[in-house]
């Protein structure tokens, strides 16, 4: 019935991203659950999980990073304590704190960095702070797989292509490029270098899925998606959309 599932963490982050989904007038004013333990409806959330035999439980958030919450290695043992289906928990971070966070970035069974580019100067434009995080030092430290997550913006849409290549050189094996949601029209990237005259080698929910340079790479399009989803906010709702 569903694809995945999210955990939506709420609160201040340390970023402050171009287009940040939780700048949406629907998820204004939402309460910051990043001190609270346990999260408010999660037993009804992994209810779902285990009855709907879902495969993916993200930990992910609304305006703030996953990393932030306070209880997080304690959250995560809560969280598999309660697992009858054996679905695989994902982090969904900005990877500022993985280094830092170490056990329990390992702790999951697999994490999605968000990284809009290699370049300082277009780091700084997409999130607001030059610091970036040490995508070679993560990758090198990390027990699971981890993936790269691109937003593609005005400011990064130019660097695709050199941004798988730079990924390559790391030995990233899998990408997704996202469009914005609600402008995805602006960025036609099955149109644009490197996608332009290649088909692709596979779909997934309605989405491209290349092989360039030995990456799997996936353009990720929110508005035309067919996964099916079940996010449980901040102040305990569980629905099936986000926005």
């Amino acid at each position: 019935m569903y694809d995945y599932a999210n955990i939506l963490f709420t609160g201040k982050c340390n970023l402050d991203c171009y287009e940040c989904i939780g700048k949406s007038p629907q998820l204004q004013g939402l309460k910051a659950n990043t001190a609270t333990f346990p999260l408010r409806n999660i037993d009804a959330l992994i209810g779902m999980v285990n009855r709907h035999s879902i495969k993916d439980l993200a930990f992910t958030g609304t305006n703030v990073d996953p990393q932030l919450y306070r209880y997080e290695k304690e959250f995560i043992v809560y969280v598999r304590e309660r697992l009858t289906f054996p679905a695989s928990l994902s982090l969904h971070t900005n990877g500022l704190l993985a280094l830092r966070k170490l056990d329990e970035f390992n702790s999951y069974d697999k994490a999605s960095v968000s990284f809009p580019s290699y370049n300082p100067g277009t780091y700084a434009a997409v999130t607001g702070r030059r610091k970036q995080p040490d995508i070679q030092a993560i990758l090198k430290a990390a027990s699971i797989p981890v993936k790269l997550s691109m937003l593609v913006t005005p400011h990064n849409a130019g660097e695709i292509s050199d941004y798988i290549s730079q990924s390559a050189e790391l030995g990233v094996k899998r990408i997704v490029i996202r469009k914005l949601k609600g402008r995805e029209h602006e960025f036609p990237l099955e149109s644009l270098p490197p996608f332009a005259g290649r088909q692709p080698a596979s779909e997934v929910f309605g989405w491209q899925v290349h092989h360039i340079d030995g990456i799997e790479v996936t353009i990720c399009s929110f508005d035309n998606s067919t996964a099916k989803g079940l996010f449980l906010f901040s102040d305990g709702r569980l629905e099936e959309r986000l926005v």
